[in-house]
């Protein structure tokens, strides 16, 4: 596997991080007279949820129906056993993959990288996508596990992915410039595309935020992104509508006409820029929220 290129490398779009200058966890096999190793490699630490966990791996000189598994183990202390199968999730890493390509696609797995070595041109390691059956729990560790002494099984890298769904629920408000959405499995931070917020020390704050949790809390809603997603303080920005994406349904809008914040925060997106900024300039006139605190 000398040819695998180390660092941060991207395979089929997946990223991972390969190690240098080792570069593999390898397993103990009588097939590659290698029982100086160890036989199970056990509490590859992850400390994270994931929806879905990522297996870059191979085997060599060996076949059997299971070459390797992994075992996923919760912070709650149970655990969750993934069986690989030849021919499924992954082949000997000197056959040629083309035959099995649809069987492997069929078992969410694909050829990952391809490259040679002093004896064999086509050295090929493979990608299994493993769907987590819990989400909602954090993954301690991965425990990479022989099942048979024949192959000599090589684990190059684990990456994880969070799936990033576009309609969620609003759980609260983030004072009156965004607000906190349940997205499949997280809580996200969405901050408001145009609108600045007030300060928790303005006299209109608290009235502010009661009328802003009322117009948005518990609403299901649906994130719509601009060009800009991150502002400059790191936070994620978006247009977020509750209902149908219909202007009229923006909380951007809404927050901004009721005149709960200030316009701002726009960090380049100008695709309902006008349109808000006419709002703000109706909510002046109309003395709406904080504009007619000001007046008094």
């Amino acid at each position: 596997m000398r040819a695998m290129p180390a660092g941060l490398q991207k395979f089929a779009g997946v990223p991972f991080f390969i190690a240098t200058p080792k570069g593999v966890v390898a397993l103990q096999s009588g097939g590659g007279d290698n029982m100086n190793l160890p036989r199970d490699v056990k509490g590859i630490a992850v400390d994270h949820k994931a929806d879905l966990l990522y297996f870059l791996h191979s085997f060599a000189y060996g076949a059997g129906e299971h070459p390797f598994q992994y075992r996923v183990n919760y912070a709650d202390g149970t655990s969750v056993e993934v069986p690989i199968r030849t021919g499924c999730h992954v082949l000997d890493w000197w056959a040629d993959p083309t035959p099995s390509l649809e069987t492997l696609a069929l078992n969410n797995s694909f050829v990952a990288f391809r490259g040679d070595n002093p004896m064999r041109k086509g050295v090929t390691v493979y990608c299994t996508e493993w769907s987590n059956p819990s989400p909602e729990k954090e993954i301690r560790s991965v425990d990479f596990l022989s099942v048979s002494n024949g192959p000599v099984a090589l684990l190059a890298g684990i990456s994880g992915a969070m799936f990033q769904p576009a309609e969620g629920v609003v759980e609260d408000v983030i004072g009156t410039e965004g607000v906190k959405v349940r997205l499949g499995t997280q809580l996200a931070d969405i901050y408001y595309i145009g609108v600045a917020g007030l300060p928790s020390t303005h006299p209109y704050y608290e009235t502010a935020v009661r009328e802003h949790k009322a117009m948005a809390v518990g609403k299901k809603v649906t994130i719509n992104n601009d060009v800009v997603t991150q502002n400059a303080a790191g936070r994620r920005i978006a247009y977020v509508f509750a209902g149908p994406m219909d202007i009229q349904n923006m909380l951007n809008a809404q927050v901004i006409a009721a005149g709960l914040g200030t316009l701002g925060n726009f960090e380049g997106n100008n695709r309902h820029r006008d349109y808000l900024n006419n709002l703000g300039f109706i909510a002046t006139q109309n003395k709406k929220g904080i504009w007619a605190a000001e007046k008094k």
